[in-house]
């Protein structure tokens, strides 16, 4: 059994805990049940990781994954871009992983398939579509 905290910045979002500098502590009594471990994801995991750790400093410990090395980002670019049909080159896939610093969301991001993104085969493809995840999309 594992707790997942998802999303975490929507919590301090929709719920006012009161005090401008004192963020909702909703989750807290969920992150000290020792019934199963925490998992925190999300964009804004770094604040929530910290005030766990300041709050509960026995009970967190931090765990840092590191970023894919160059081999891994290529063979997952190449992966990613066969299932969604893009013809990448080895070259093309390397120029994917280093616009997008190596960091699988971006990545997967970039590949997936939407409605006006190119499918991507050259270089000038992934500039378009990276230009449309920006202007219109997630990344």
């Amino acid at each position: 059994m594992v707790q997942l905290l998802d999303e975490f910045q929507y919590l301090n979002m929709y719920i006012d805990a009161g005090v401008e500098t004192k963020p909702c502590k909703a989750y807290m009594s969920t992150a000290e049940s020792k019934v199963a471990p925490l998992l925190i994801t999300g964009s804004l995991m770094g604040v929530v990781s910290e005030e766990l750790m300041l709050y509960l400093p026995h009970r967190f410990g931090e765990m840092v994954v590191p970023k894919m090395d160059a081999d891994e980002s290529r063979e997952m670019t190449m992966n990613y871009g066969n299932l969604y049909g893009h013809d990448l080159t080895r070259e093309t896939a390397e120029y994917i992983v280093s616009v997008t610093n190596h960091v699988p969301g971006r990545i997967v991001e970039l590949l997936s398939p939407k409605i006006g993104k190119p499918m991507i085969r050259t270089s000038d493809d992934v500039d378009r579509a990276l230009a449309y995840e920006v202007g219109d999309g997630t990344i």
